[in-house]
């Protein structure tokens, strides 16, 4: 029986399985789940201003969609679409899914009930997991809610009576080609899914609708949404559709209500799709899809076909995820590794026979594998769940967490690593606050830097446009390092004119770090306002609020002179750097400015290195620098700011140990 059943399978997939190794580079981590060709939603798209905070539901185009593509409901159809079509299609369709019923759901069954356990968490997270919702349900009837994640966009739904019939001919054909190889191989193919992403219908949505036919539910809404800087899901409004606001893709992701087709008032499950790229340059701690999926605490968890992605140091964050926050897993070999699970408090399992990696991987990661299937499987798989082995056997992989180590809830604070540092994305009632800190940091000796950021851009941005964390670790200056948000433009208020509520803040969400060194402010353009605001503040003993030690000011005197002169008086009278300006399109105003200060220098250009500066302009107050970079570039261009930290009281970070002492020289 069993070796009926792969040469039939292997028969009837060997399209799918041809077309799959060929779409693969064995040698790049990422062979089915290459970057698009559309580029990534921004991490913070601009607000949408719906008037509907529950946003417009399309549940009536997806009952027409379910009718079309999978042949269930009583929508009223357009009079032009030949019926004949429609048979004809809903014939094909019928076919596949009676196969698909008999040679894997039904063949299946006995095993995942036995396997799956029935206290399982109701929420389950599949990444990788585009086009397949048919598997999830499968796995874990008794889920309440159901998120899958890939690189495919949902589609749009609206407008589906618009299609000629050539259009709708074309469209069921795209996906029947995706469910047939989908059922048979029992993983869905990259190159399908783009297919159906560039289809008349919307692929995701198209291939969930199938998968409630299969399994006897119905949609009972379909909303698209977004999520707010802090995870959180806002929903769209027809209008914000057609909105520029609402960033390059509004029908990336989409959440639809279903229930049983044969009970009206039976319990109500979510499905979400987000289109979202895994790999570690896009899916980081502190990006909103991070914060939505630890906001849902403990899940069980899906993986399969996902390119053995997971065996890479370049989806690292996506393979903690589920480490911190799956109970239980259910995956193929392209599941997480022996070592890795075992040293987060796993424990494994698993059935079939694994000869390698079903798409040529040179990693180590195979040799794990190997040897885990060699002692302890529990026999022949006589199926595919997922990719086959090198040679063509079916596997299945159960990773379930000890009762030693439970799962970590919702935990919005998770550094993630960034240029040999920890960095933080705070949330708070003002706007994001950014926090880094540099690997060998000592909080003994540490100081503070606050980043202001200027007009027309937003913390967010800046922290990637002005490459804020390389240049920070480039310094090597012993600090925790604050960027705030600051207004965007002359008719905003300044987000934090109280330097000890800003300070406040940050302690609060990040206890333990408390450095207790000198407090250096530096700022581009627009940031006067706020740098400005701090220089005004005038030490209180009583309260014991800290004030700004130095300030480096970034082509950014445009006002609020006095404030900065006042400052200065109030500093002890010796010879130390106290302020640092870099002028360009402000040359005659920091000459002005400087002209007023006794022994106060100016230097005609840039340094390249610390070692540049004499011995004059290492320790005068007050230093201004023309710049021979533009405006823009003083701040994008990585090659200022790290040099001037060191004209301040801040101490250099330890070396690591394999580094001799005399590296410190090179500061």
């Amino acid at each position: 029986m069993f070796t009926w059943f792969l040469f039939f399978s292997h028969l009837a997939a060997a399209v799918c399985f041809v077309a799959t190794a060929q779409a693969s580079d064995a040698g790049a981590p990422d062979t089915e789940f290459a970057a698009p060709a559309e580029p990534p939603p921004p991490v913070e798209p601009p607000a949408i201003r719906s008037s509907d905070p529950a946003g417009t539901d399309f549940v009536a185009d997806a009952r027409l969609l379910m009718q079309i593509a999978a042949c269930i409901g009583d929508a009223p159809l357009p009079s032009e679409w030949p019926p004949a079509l429609l048979r004809a299609h809903c014939d094909a369709l019928r076919d596949l899914v009676g196969r698909y019923r008999k040679r894997w759901i039904e063949r299946t069954r006995d095993l995942l009930v036995k396997v799956v356990p029935p206290d399982l968490p109701k929420r389950i997270v599949y990444p990788f997991g585009g086009g397949d919702m048919v598997t999830a349900l499968h796995a874990f009837p008794a889920a309440e809610e159901y998120t899958t994640i890939s690189l495919e966009s949902a589609g749009d739904i609206r407008n589906l009576e618009s299609l000629d019939p050539k259009q709708l001919l074309d469209a069921l054909q795209s996906t029947r080609d995706h469910l047939r190889c989908l059922f048979a191989v029992s993983h869905s193919k990259t190159t399908n899914l783009r297919e159906g992403a560039r289809s008349a219908l919307a692929g995701e949505i198209t291939f969930a609708l199938v998968a409630f036919s299969i399994f006897d539910f119905e949609p009972t809404s379909l909303r698209y949404f977004r999520l707010d800087r802090d995870g959180n899901i806002v929903y769209l409004h027809k209008d914000d559709l057609a909105s520029k606001e609402s960033g390059p893709n509004p029908f990336a992701n989409v959440e639809i209500s279903f229930r049983s087709r044969h009970d009206a008032k039976g319990p109500v499950r979510v499905y979400r799709h987000f289109r979202a790229n895994l790999d570690d340059k896009h899916f980081t701690a502190n990006q909103p899809l991070a914060y939505h999926l630890r906001g849902r605490g403990q899940v069980a968890a899906l993986v399969k076909a996902a390119s053995y992605l997971l065996w890479f140091g370049t989806f690292s964050h996506v393979r903690t995820y589920l480490l911190d926050h799956a109970t239980w897993m259910l995956s193929d070999s392209t599941g997480v590794q022996p070592s890795l699970a075992n040293a987060a408090g796993f424990e494994q399992e698993c059935w079939g026979l694994f000869h390698g990696p079903f798409l040529p991987q040179p990693h180590g990661v195979k040799d794990e594998f190997l040897a885990f299937w060699r002692t302890s499987s529990h026999g022949p798989l006589p199926y595919y769940f997922g990719y086959p082995d090198s040679d063509e056997h079916g596997h299945m992989m159960v990773t379930r967490r000890t009762q030693a180590q439970p799962a970590k809830e919702a935990d919005p604070l998770v550094a993630d690593e960034s240029f040999s540092g920890k960095h933080w994305r705070l949330s708070t009632a003002k706007g994001p606050i950014h926090v880094w800190q540099p690997r060998g940091y000592d909080p003994a000796t540490a100081g503070i830097v606050l980043y202001v950021h200027g007009y027309y851009t937003t913390v967010d941005k800046a922290w990637g446009e002005h490459a804020l964390a390389e240049q920070f670790a480039t310094s090597r200056v012993n600090a925790l390092f604050i960027a705030p948000e600051a207004p965007s433009g002359s008719g905003e208020a300044v987000s934090w004119p109280a330097l000890s509520d800003l300070i406040a803040e940050v302690h609060k969400q990040l206890p333990g770090l408390d450095p207790k060194g000198p407090i250096v402010a530096t700022g581009h353009s627009g940031a006067w306002r706020t740098l400005g605001s701090w220089a005004d503040a005038k030490a209180d003993d009583q309260s014991g609020s800290r004030q700004v030690d130095n300030f480096i000011i970034l082509d950014g005197l445009y006002g609020l002179d006095d404030k900065f002169q006042a400052w200065l008086a109030r500093q002890p009278k010796t010879v130390d750097p106290r302020i640092t300006l870099v002028s360009q399109d402000t040359a005659n105003r920091s000459a002005a400015f400087t002209a007023q200060i006794e022994g106060a220098k100016r230097r005609p250009k840039l340094p390249e290195d610390y070692r540049d500066f004499s011995i004059v302009e290492r320790k005068v107050r007050v230093l201004d620098i023309v710049s021979e970079l533009g405006h823009m570039d003083i701040v994008t261009s990585g090659r200022v700011l790290p040099v001037l930290l060191h004209r301040t009281p801040l101490k250099a970070v330890k070396p690591p140990k394999f580094l001799p002492p005399k590296k410190l020289k090179d500061l």
